[in-house]
């Protein structure tokens, strides 16, 4: 009897399937995919202006969107959020 092991390597995931498995990272690519290309197709997208549009349009949602982490951050739960944007 031989005592021999067959240790077989199996290949494993591609270094882009392991960077694509975590979701943040996959949003975060894409993210920048799309800054990128309305960069060079669009003259005026990094402009103080265009940027000051962007964060006084999200601003609403900004405050929201902390409070309602604050919220879930402390353990309680609180869904009231869609209503009270809707007002």
């Amino acid at each position: 009897m031989s005592l021999a092991s067959t240790d077989t390597m199996k290949a494993g995931p591609s270094m882009l399937a392991r960077l694509f498995a975590r979701q943040e990272l996959a949003l975060l690519l894409c993210l920048i995919l799309v800054i990128a290309f309305f960069s060079f197709t669009a003259e005026n997208f990094f402009s103080v202006r265009n940027m000051t549009n962007v964060l006084g349009q999200a601003s609403l949602a900004l405050t929201a969107g902390i409070g309602c982490a604050i919220v879930f951050m402390s353990g309680e739960v609180d869904i009231s959020i869609g209503s009270l944007l809707a007002t």
